[in-house]
């Protein structure tokens, strides 16, 4: 895993940019408004199999966007690991612990193959929040949107699996 903070060798403009637009994290946000999110953020790159957060870890609390690749979410059951999820390019993911207030992470992530996350660091952003609640409520509108949008495909799976037997 190497990480770069946000602004050093490398800028968003640079690499990420469309990828951030494209992200429903930002939608909303002007430029110069995703380049603030940016600020207390860092890239941190990850090649095939490396755990980007271990099921059971105590919450770093941050938002993770994922600019290039692809990772899964999967947890471990008694006899055999399972994937619930796999998250492709701006795919959000970290988003329902941030909000939560304590806890322990309830699944983990692996890169699939060479991938670059945004990190959003949670302290750093709740900062920017109170500096630009314009940014703040934007982006907790867009996060209670990526959750909605988890939460009915999951029920829709659930369902799925008790009425066939799955």
């Amino acid at each position: 895993m190497k990480q770069q903070r946000v602004g050093e060798s490398m800028t968003i403009e640079d690499t990420f940019r469309p990828k951030l637009r494209a992200a429903s994290l930002f939608e909303d946000l002007t430029d110069e408004e995703i380049d603030r999110v940016c600020e207390v953020s860092r890239i941190e790159h990850f090649r095939e199999g490396d755990l980007v957060i271990r099921e059971g870890d105590a919450l770093d609390k941050n938002i993770y966007v994922l600019l290039e690749g692809q990772v899964h979410a999967f947890i471990e059951g008694k006899t055999k690991r399972i994937v619930v999820a796999i998250i492709e390019d701006t795919g959000v993911f970290g988003e329902l612990m941030s909000i939560f207030p304590s806890g322990k992470r309830v699944a983990s992530i692996m890169a699939n193959g060479e991938s670059s996350i945004l990190i959003i660091d949670d302290h750093r952003f709740k900062q920017l929040v109170r500096q630009e609640t314009r940014i703040g409520m934007i982006i907790y509108r867009n996060l209670c949107r990526i959750i909605a949008d988890k939460l009915i495909k999951t029920d829709i799976l659930l369902r799925h699996t008790i009425e066939w037997g799955w």
